[in-house]
């Protein structure tokens, strides 16, 4: 009996620098009955020219305009593949040669989902984002917050279309996998995770770590899921899960001193863990030190101001 076909989508804007080495990892897997759908955002580099060059027969290209919305450049991709489970891989990251051998053999055995461990390019040590999950799933989901690196994701491509698949909603940008996951916990209790390193993670650049307009992104995305979640949270929790909590007031510790205490306080007064509250109170002190030193700056440049138009005035 054949394997089962998995389809990778691979989605890509202006990645020659790392392209190549994400689909080479992709192309040297030892389970050999895969597709590769790589689905670029109108480059405007030599990412497609590169991908081509590999001259693979398993490889399709189809390329779009996803207005910055990755979610759609997922979504195309499941919508084209042709394979019973769907793997993801984000072009800036790298899978290792096992990592499809490792994970099939669990959906194979009924499982909806599975996933495994991320480090660092250049690192075996795994990414604090990844973690074995605890039945029931949705609600360690929900009270630990997300487990699951994209990257790492095969799923049922029958369970990820029953679901919608992702979000194409720009508020969501940054998220919409971590809303993925909670939607398919909801009616699925079948995700496994593989405990060993499978796949490498590009930290900093625009990865998983990014710049101002990266975390401006992630703090609108964390507010779009609080009220999107919101029924949610109250039906398992009875409030906003502390993790969301301590990361939105992170998010406001250099824009507003008001907000940050807000989220703070909501989560000391929270049921939530002595261990989620120790953070809330270190986050808002970082707020407090932020604004004083700010309020200070700003004193310090007043005197200054106010010195030189005296000195001014007196020649």
């Amino acid at each position: 009996m054949r394997s089962a076909l998995v389809s990778v989508v691979l989605p890509t804007y202006n990645r020659a620098w790392c392209i190549e080495r994400a689909v080479e990892s992709v192309l040297s897997q030892s389970y050999e009955h895969l597709e590769l759908i790589v689905v670029d955002n109108d480059s405007v580099d030599d990412t497609i020219e590169r991908v081509q060059r590999f001259g693979d027969p398993r490889i399709r290209i189809i390329q779009l305009s996803n207005s910055g919305i990755i979610a759609k450049s997922r979504n195309a991709g499941i919508r084209c593949s042709h394979g019973k489970y769907i793997a993801f891989l984000d072009s800036d990251d790298i899978w290792e040669p096992q990592k499809l051998h490792s994970c099939v053999p669990h959906l194979d055995a009924g499982a909806d989902l599975c996933f495994h461990w991320m480090s660092e390019i250049g690192s075996n040590k795994p990414i604090a984002l990844t973690r074995a999950l605890t039945k029931p799933v949705m609600r360690d989901l929900i009270v630990k917050g997300n487990a699951i690196a994209t990257s790492s994701v095969v799923v049922s491509r029958k369970s990820i279309i029953e679901i919608g698949m992702f979000s194409e909603d720009q508020k969501l940008i940054a998220i919409e996998d971590y809303d993925a996951w909670v939607r398919l916990s909801r009616v699925t209790e079948g995700f496994v995770c593989v405990e060993c390193v499978l796949g490498q993670y590009t930290l900093g650049v625009d990865g998983l770590l990014g710049g101002p307009k990266t975390n401006e992104r992630r703090r609108m995305a964390l507010e779009a899921i609080r009220e999107r979640h919101h029924e949610l949270h109250q039906a398992v929790l009875g409030y906003t899960p502390g993790w969301l909590l301590n990361a939105l007031a992170k998010h406001y510790v250099s824009i507003s001193l008001r907000t940050a205490t807000g989220y703070n306080v909501e989560c000391l007064l929270s049921k939530e863990t002595l261990g989620t509250k120790a953070k809330s109170l270190v986050i808002q002190g970082m707020a407090f030190l932020y604004y004083s030193k700010n309020r200070l700056a700003g004193a310090y440049r007043s005197l200054l101001r106010s010195r030189m138009g005296r000195g001014n005035r007196d020649k």
